[in-house]
């Protein structure tokens, strides 16, 4: 993957350290919010494609009309960014999704 300088900035960072900016560029996703969600629920590492489907219980029916899709967006858009803010640890290779502890 090719960052820009913006992206490359932003990783390893940690979620005690965004901008109440960052936040609501972080949060106006209603997947990411869900994500964050389930993540927070479930407290541990959680595979790509069970996040998945519990992303897709907690989203209407008009948010998420395949699973398969809501998979490749969570995947390539917001796992990636939401790593890359430090607030979950995302293994693209693997498809596992971990908790950040806090610092």
């Amino acid at each position: 993957m090719v960052y820009s300088r913006t992206e490359s900035a932003t990783k390893n960072r940690h979620a005690n350290d965004l901008t109440e900016s960052e936040w609501h560029d972080l949060l106006a996703s209603a997947r990411r919010r869900a994500v964050l969600s389930v993540v927070e629920e479930s407290r541990e590492t959680i595979e790509l494609e069970a996040l998945a489907a519990r992303v897709a219980e907690t989203l209407d029916d008009a948010t998420v009309d395949d699973e398969r899709d809501l998979v490749i967006s969570l995947h390539h858009v917001h796992l990636p960014k939401l790593s890359d803010f430090g607030v979950i640890t995302y293994d693209p290779v693997s498809g596992w999704v971990d908790p950040t502890p806090s610092k």
